[in-house]
C-alpha cells in the first residue's frame, strides 16, 4: 500500500503535459476572480469541465457568466471546451457543528483525528465521515 506522501509526490511530479489539471485548480482564484467561494471545480471529463455551485440562486447567474468564465479557463487550459454548472448537495456549512450529525461518526473514524495538529483539517474529515453516513 503506498502512503499519502508518496502519492502526492507521484501526483504533483507527474509529466508536465499531465500537470494541466494541477495549473487549472492552482489558479482556481485567478480563474474565477471572486466567484470562488460560490463556485468550485466538481470534475473533468474528456474536455468538459463540471463546477459546482453551493446555492441554487448561483446557477443562473454563472449561466449566464459561463462564456466568460470558460474564456478564462482556456487561458490556462486550452483543452477545456465546455463548462457545466450543478448546484452542490452537500450542507451548505461544512464548518458548523451543528448542522452534520456528529453521533453518527464512528470511534474509529474519532480516533483517527484526534491526533491531528491540524483541527481545521481534522473537522473537515469528521464532517466528511458525517455526509457519509447519511
Amino acid at each position: 500500500m503506498k502512503s499519502i506522501k508518496d502519492i502526492i509526490y507521484n501526483t504533483i511530479t507527474v509529466k508536465q503535459e499531465k500537470n494541466w489539471h494541477l495549473d487549472l485548480i492552482k489558479n482556481w482564484p485567478n480563474i474565477a476572480r471572486g466567484l470562488e467561494k460560490y463556485l468550485t471545480i466538481y470534475k473533468i471529463v474528456n474536455n468538459t469541465l463540471t463546477l459546482e455551485v453551493n446555492d441554487s440562486s448561483w446557477l443562473q447567474e454563472i449561466y449566464l457568466l459561463s462564456p466568460i468564465i470558460l474564456t478564462r479557463i482556456q487561458q490556462f487550459c486550452p483543452m477545456i471546451k465546455k463548462i457545466k454548472v450543478q448546484k452542490n448537495n452537500y450542507p451548505k456549512y461544512l464548518n458548523d457543528d451543528t448542522v452534520l450529525p456528529k453521533n453518527k461518526i464512528t470511534l474509529n473514524e474519532k480516533n483517527l483525528v484526534k491526533d491531528f495538529k491540524d483541527q481545521e483539517l481534522a473537522n473537515y474529515l469528521l464532517n466528511y465521515f458525517a455526509i457519509c453516513h447519511q
